[in-house]
């Protein structure tokens, strides 16, 4: 919500008891974008499409069999810049040698341009929930183990991380914080590994470095449950 206040205005969200609000001297609307397709003869060519973009099969060919499509035109797709360029080179390569090569979504980091910025890969806990894992979330504080980021003179932040407690297997993470992409990225590559909290936790991390923190966070904490996959 956003409404006038004492002669500027006051934005915020929530209701009723959760009601929360700030003044804030300007107002950014963030309408997003619809995919242009318009005078392009898609339909002529048999290309499936409408207002909210072409339609793709898992391997990014459309309903024409020899087209594909990839980026922000693509109907569902996560308007990112690298997941573009990652579909730019998976449509070429099915297209050019024929390989049906699957687009694999569950896997994409990406952050908020906060200062410090925000980052994520993977699952959240709702979303992982609600998929019907048995999750488990590690939570850890920058300023409890992370001294290069106090030295840096930017000490707050934080890591969680989301498992699954019956396979063992993690399952995304969120940061927010000094270099938290960077950090994100390296969550992504145990995401690929298939990895558990003891498996990332038993790699070696640089130290003084803020991803010590994503050392702590990741490996497994007194309390956890036994996990399916240790």
């Amino acid at each position: 919500w956003v409404g006038a206040a004492g002669g500027g205005l006051r934005g915020g969200g929530g209701a009723g008891a959760g009601r929360v609000g700030v003044a804030v001297g300007q107002v950014l609307r963030a309408a997003g974008q619809a995919p242009a397709v318009d005078g392009l003869g898609l339909e002529d060519a048999g290309v499936a499409c409408g207002r909210d973009g072409v339609e793709t099969d898992r391997t990014l060919r459309t309903t024409a069999p020899t087209i594909w499509a990839v980026g922000d035109v693509r109907k569902g797709a996560q308007a990112l810049t690298q997941v573009a360029s990652h579909e730019g080179s998976l449509a070429a390569r099915n297209a050019l040698t024929g390989a049906r090569q699957d687009l694999g979504e569950h896997i994409v980091p990406f952050l908020i341009g906060l200062t410090p910025p925000a980052a994520a890969v993977g699952l959240g806990e709702a979303q992982a929930r609600d998929l019907g894992h048995q999750v488990g979330v590690h939570h850890q504080p920058y300023a409890e183990v992370c001294p290069a980021a106090t030295v840096d003179g930017e000490p707050e932040g934080f890591i969680k991380v989301i498992f699954d407690t019956a396979t063992g297997r993690l399952l995304g993470a969120q940061a927010f914080g000094a270099r938290s992409p960077e950090l994100m990225q390296q969550f992504a590559f145990a995401l690929h590994a298939g990895m558990t909290p003891s498996q990332a936790g038993d790699a070696q991390f640089v130290f003084p470095g803020v991803s010590e923190a994503l050392w702590y966070a990741v490996r497994p904490h007194p309390g956890d449950p036994q996990l399916g996959g240790a």
